[in-house]
């Protein structure tokens, strides 16, 4: 295995856009894999999982020049509850992650390992008694973003 360094890869390093990629989340001792497209215009197309299945999921990504640094959110909406029962019947919310990490060649593939995090105080959701809930949350962080655990992106072949 060959690794290259950040500042190295930016100079011939092949565009990480208009790719398909596998993501891994590891989140304590459970881990997901998911299948990501990452569009030349900077924006993510989520596709197959073995995760909590989202009615809804998109991003955003970014490779910063400079250092080569990786950026990524994708916002995943899921549906709950059961209409008619209890006190807050059928909801939807919808969850931001934020992936940040170190952009690599091993082996002449690109792959991207780093940190994932909550974007805790964007949490949108639908219903007075999940605002609530929300509010109480943000009360107990001081930060905007909860480490939640590592990620790995490696192109899908």
């Amino acid at each position: 295995m060959t690794f290259v360094s950040s500042s190295r890869l930016n100079e011939k390093a092949p565009s990480l856009g208009s790719k398909y990629y596998q993501l891994e989340e590891m989140e304590d001792k459970e881990s997901c894999t998911t299948e990501l497209f990452l569009s030349s215009d900077g924006s993510v197309s989520v596709g197959v999982t073995n995760g909590p299945l989202p009615i809804e999921a998109s991003g955003k990504w970014e490779k910063l020049s400079k250092d080569g640094t990786f950026k990524m959110t994708i916002t995943r909406t899921y549906s709950t509850g059961m209409k008619n029962k209890g006190d807050l019947g059928e909801f939807q919310f919808s969850v931001p992650r934020s992936f940040i990490g170190t952009v690599s060649n091993i082996g002449g593939s690109i792959g991207v390992t780093g940190s994932m995090h909550l974007l805790v105080s964007t949490l949108a959701f639908t219903t007075f008694a999940e605002s609530n809930y929300i509010a109480h949350v943000n009360n107990h962080f001081s930060s905007r973003t909860k480490y939640l655990g590592m990620f790995r992106l490696a192109i899908f072949l």
